[in-house]
C-alpha cells in the first residue's frame, strides 16, 4: 500500500477569485521502494502564472511488516510512460 511519506508546498502568489487552475503533475523521481511526484498549480489561461510547486513522497509498504516493498509494475510503467 502507498503511504506519504513528505509532503512540501511553496506558496508563490495568492489565488483571487474566480480563478480558473490546472494541476500539473510529474514523476520527480522513481526509487525501489518511492516515487516522488511533483506538482505545480499555474492559471488556466496563462501557464507561466504560478501560485504554487512541490513534491510529495509516496513509499509502498507491506501494511502486515510495515517494511518498504518494491512499487508494483503498473505504478513503475505507469510513472516512467510520461517520461
Amino acid at each position: 500500500m502507498p503511504v506519504m511519506a513528505a509532503s512540501e508546498v511553496n506558496y508563490r502568489r495568492p489565488i483571487e477569485w474566480p480563478a480558473q487552475l490546472e494541476v500539473q503533475l510529474s514523476c520527480a523521481r522513481l526509487g525501489n521502494s518511492s516515487l516522488t511526484i511533483a506538482h505545480r498549480i499555474v492559471d488556466t489561461a496563462n501557464t507561466n502564472r504560478l501560485y504554487c510547486d512541490g513534491h510529495v513522497v509516496m513509499v509502498w509498504m507491506n501494511p502486515a511488516t510495515g517494511k518498504p516493498v518494491p512499487l508494483p509494475a503498473c505504478i513503475r510503467a505507469s510513472a516512467t510512460s510520461n517520461q
